[in-house]
């Protein structure tokens, strides 16, 4: 095989016409020079090079591997821009799960961002119960996932939000109070998520650790219809701002934080693998995080950021 810095001093010499001229364009001894060509003559069995008065000229045989050598040489530089373009403006498909509450109020400004910031990459949503999103990133049809943890304070990098959780009933429920205990929720009708949901598992171990016992009166894995029980008054649920939040505004629902004590949960981000280096996954990562801080700052997400 031959030696790639042997090609290049090679393409030297023949492009500057002379060994004197290509040692300072190359700023390599002539000596040096001399002895890579012929090294690599001696590899090819062949003279690449005729000595004439005023410098040098290549054979034929050197003709040829000039030929080649330029189309190796701008073959690698071609390789350089593109992989330098690929760095500064990366490309490709991204996908990322959005759990349903989250995804209300997340899913439309995040594409408008990234369109606007990343017209190369294709940011495409998956709508889901957390538990399906982390199973899913876990099967590689995810490469991003914004999940619901219950609140410890610890990996802050992964964290997104701090959210609270808040009793959602029907509009025409009668309360002057903006907060409800904990303890007051035992003995309402509740339309919550089905026991293997994160959220639904977390508020069940809360109540487990106060001694109050949930009414559970409707299973759903159906965000949609959750909300449509309770603007029906035939349940309240528990849940956090984003899954209710454009019902608040219009009227449709009253919402208020459960306080004694004050329940949290973390939104992180999770990554297919958190060591592979990946340009669009990382840009769309930081594309997500900005906005999220967007929309906590407008108020258009109710929650703190870590």
């Amino acid at each position: 095989m031959i030696d790639f810095r042997q090609l290049r001093y090679f393409k030297g010499v023949a492009d500057a016409g002379s060994f004197t001229r290509a040692s300072a364009r190359l700023n390599v001894a002539q000596s040096a020079l001399s002895l890579h060509v012929r090294r690599l003559e001696d590899r090819l069995g062949v003279k690449l090079f005729v000595r004439e008065p005023d410098g040098v000229r290549p054979t034929v045989a050197g003709a040829k591997l000039l030929d080649h050598a330029r189309i190796i040489f701008g073959q690698l530089a071609l390789a350089e821009r593109e992989v330098g373009e690929e760095r500064a403006n990366p490309s490709g498909i991204v996908s990322i799960g959005i759990p349903s509450g989250a995804a209300r109020v997340l899913a439309g400004p995040l594409l408008s961002a990234g369109k606007t910031a990343l017209p190369r990459i294709s940011i495409r949503i998956v709508d889901a119960m957390t538990g399906y999103l982390e199973d899913w990133l876990a099967e590689g049809r995810l490469d991003l996932a914004v999940l619901y943890r219950p609140w410890d304070g610890s990996d802050a990098h992964a964290q997104l939000v701090k959210e609270s959780f808040y009793l959602v009933s029907s509009a025409d429920t009668p309360a002057d109070e903006t907060t409800i205990r904990f303890e007051a929720l035992a003995g309402l009708p509740l339309a919550l998520p089905s026991g293997s949901n994160n959220a639904r598992a977390f508020i069940a171990a809360q109540a487990r650790e106060r001694h109050h016992d949930l009414m559970v009166e409707y299973e759903l894995d159906s965000l949609s219809s959750i909300l449509d029980l309770v603007k029906a008054s035939r349940a309240h649920s528990i849940l956090t701002p984003p899954a209710f939040l454009h019902e608040w505004r219009r009227g449709e629902v009253r919402a208020r934080a459960i306080v004694d004590p004050r329940i949290h949960r973390s939104v992180v981000l999770e990554t297919r693998d958190r060591d592979a280096e990946d340009g669009a996954r990382a840009a769309v990562e930081t594309v997500l995080r900005e906005t999220i801080c967007t929309l906590v700052a407008r108020g258009d997400w109710l929650g703190d950021l870590p």
